[in-house]
């Protein structure tokens, strides 16, 4: 699993996980796993091949209490690279304890036979001490 690397800057970070059709119609994928204290602060999906399951291809972002909490029902059918629209209002924008980010496919209606798409979630480490 990835866990969220620290440097020693004042940098952004971020985690990146590519996801596919073929991990399960609703798989939960880990993308990766933020430090306490760790800040949200951008985050977008960049669907590569579109997803083509007969009625929903839809992901959410977040985390295991809210799995929606960081992008709820993102459609991935159509190429191209979707920003999170949540993060000004979600809960889980400061990580109280290192926290796995994870990506919840509903991809419903006939089986999906394509779809890729690469996660990223930005975020800022806890570096004020």
């Amino acid at each position: 699993m990835a866990k969220g690397r620290q440097l020693a800057l004042q940098a952004v970070h971020y985690l990146r996980k590519t996801i596919r059709y073929s991990d399960g119609a609703s798989a939960v994928v880990t993308i990766g796993t933020l430090p306490a204290g760790a800040v949200v602060v951008a985050g977008a999906i960049t669907v590569t091949t579109v997803f083509n399951s007969g009625t929903n291809n839809n992901v959410d972002i977040g985390t295991a209490g809210a799995p929606d909490g960081l992008a709820t029902a993102v459609a991935m059918t159509s190429a191209g690279r979707k920003v999170f629209d949540e993060l000004a209002t979600s809960d889980d924008l400061v990580m109280a304890a290192e926290t796995d980010i994870i990506a919840t496919l509903g991809l419903t209606g006939t089986a999906a036979s394509a779809g890729v798409a690469i996660v990223e979630v930005q975020f800022i480490v806890n570096n004020d001490l």
